[in-house]
């Protein structure tokens, strides 16, 4: 999967960059521009520091449970302590010193306080922790911090902010709240993957992933809805557990309801675009686990992506990435995608019809681009798939002479730009190995070998005229059956071991099949 949300990072930075000029303006009304240089003795002051605001605000709270203005101000003080921790995010070396002074399981802690301003500014200050700038040439001790702050249980006290934050929409301090959550979550997953694993952590509501899922699927488009869905995005791409948990949540039917409010109307703004994309993104996550594909059966999923096709421009490259996954290794999805009509848009889009209006020529030849590797995908899909009967003739009945030129045509492209199989392709026992096939997956070979296996199954089917046509057009371009089977070869040294999933010992078979019918 690609990275999601780029844009959506560079928003999150900006507001952090806000926040910084704010804290450094407020450093310097206070005095306190200038700190003396960070060493343990300054961690152990500061934490000393925390600790007696925390413990004067609770006594405050106490004693003036009913008069909040009579503690209103150890609050402030306590805010204060907090804030003055962001001066360790320009020393992470002192990572350690913080762990070790009990300085992580006081900061978590505070996030349950009552006080919002509290909880926020600790996610605040923890986020900046651990964020990719201020950590970059100090990783270990970032992920020192992040791993502390895991075994101090800080997930399950970041899912209790979000749900306590249930008026975001008129709080601006819960939704800033909302944010910084979010951002620290992120960042801790940036740091340390296997944090994703812990977002759902069982209970009925789904942890982290349930809040996710909830509020993604809210009607009000808002900065936070939007930083949600890139989140969910994330988690979805980092964890099979979290794609199952999403199958449990009923994830794929509100991700799809999501979707479908743009069938009439286009996204307002860049946000809602950002937005809309980053449900795209999430579904494909989905799509590639095997347990997912009887949902997507269930929810009509290939429907309304076709609906989306049709009507939005915008999301056809999107629509047809999402296909793309599903159809893999499913052959009730592939008979599904025949069934609703698709073909038509399937190979007006093989052809290079129907994208890019209205945008640069770079940006149209990248949209043509994406659009051509998630089209190779399905045909190779369906063609694999779809069982011999009247389905798969409509999808033979598609290859005229036009398309058959196109298929040879982009053949020849991937073909120059990976350059010589041979050795891959011939020496099973020992030659270029595993580096070398890596370089060439890197210059286009998963295409070429998705267009070997759209071209071997055309020659396969026995029709006479697409027999003649196909081996007319490759000999005019300078290549064999051959060559095709070399791809194959190629694909089967390589893509196959001892150790196979469900469906892998078949997919090898027929392969093998292929290869045998191409160069006897």
């Amino acid at each position: 999967m690609e990275p999601v949300g780029e844009e959506g990072r560079g928003r999150k930075r900006g507001r952090g960059d806000e926040l910084l000029e704010e804290r450094e303006r407020d450093l310097a009304r206070r005095g306190l521009q200038q700190v003396a240089t960070v060493d343990d003795k300054f961690v152990r002051r500061m934490l000393a520091a925390l600790r007696k605001r925390a413990d004067e605000n609770t006594q405050a709270r106490i004693k003036y449970a009913d008069q909040p203005d009579q503690f209103m101000e150890s609050e402030l003080k306590l805010d204060e302590a907090i804030k003055d921790l962001q001066h360790l995010a320009t020393s992470p070396e002192h990572y350690p010193s913080l762990i070790r002074h009990e300085g992580v399981p006081l900061l978590v802690s505070l996030l349950a306080h009552e006080n919002t301003s509290v909880t926020r500014d600790c996610c605040l200050v923890l986020s900046e922790l651990l964020d990719g700038d201020s950590v970059e040439d100090r990783l270990d001790e970032a992920l020192e911090l992040t791993e502390s702050l895991v075994d101090n249980k800080l997930v399950g006290e970041l899912e209790a902010v979000l749900r306590r934050c249930g008026n975001e929409a008129k709080d601006s301090e819960e939704r800033e709240c909302v944010f910084h959550t979010l951002t620290l979550l992120e960042n801790m997953v940036d740091l340390k993957p296997e944090v994703a694993e812990s977002v759902d952590d069982g209970a009925a509501e789904g942890g982290i992933l349930g809040w996710l899922v909830g509020r993604v699927a809210g009607a009000e488009s808002d900065s936070n809805r939007t930083y949600a869905s890139e989140i969910l995005a994330i988690l979805l791409q980092s964890s099979d557990k979290n794609k199952k948990s999403f199958l449990r949540l009923e994830g794929v039917e509100s991700l799809l309801q999501s979707i479908a409010k743009f069938r009439k109307v286009a996204p307002r703004d860049a946000e809602e675009e950002e937005y809309l994309e980053n449900l795209f993104d999430c579904l494909c996550a989905t799509a590639m686990l095997r347990e997912s594909k009887e949902e997507l059966l269930r929810t009509e999923a290939l429907e309304l992506m076709v609906v989306m096709m049709k009507k939005r421009e915008k999301t056809r490259v999107q629509g047809m990435k999402v296909c793309s996954f599903a159809l893999t290794d499913s052959r009730r999805l592939c008979e599904q995608f025949v069934s609703v009509d698709c073909l038509g848009p399937l190979f007006a889009f093989f052809m290079g019809k129907g994208l890019g209006k209205g945008v640069s020529a770079k940006k149209r030849k990248e949209v043509a681009l994406e659009m051509q590797e998630h089209v190779i995908s399905v045909l190779a899909s369906l063609l694999q798939r779809v069982e011999a009967g009247p389905r798969r003739d409509r999808v033979l009945a598609k290859f005229t002479e036009e398309k058959l030129d196109r298929l040879v045509e982009l053949w020849d492209e991937y073909a120059k730009r990976v350059g010589s199989l041979g050795v891959l392709a011939d020496d099973p026992s020992g030659g270029e190995g595993e580096g070398a096939y890596l370089g060439l997956l890197d210059r286009g070979l998963y295409c070429l070998q998705q267009l070997a296996l759209v071209a071997g199954c055309v020659w396969s089917s026995g029709v006479p005229s697409l027999q003649r046509r196909l081996l007319f057009v490759a000999q005019q371009y300078g290549y064999e059956l051959a060559d095709f089977a070399a791809a194959l070869k190629v694909q089967l040294r390589f893509s196959f071991d001892d150790n196979q999933r469900d469906g892998e010992g078949e997919a090898k078979t027929r392969l093998e099949k292929l290869v045998r019918i191409l160069d006897p």
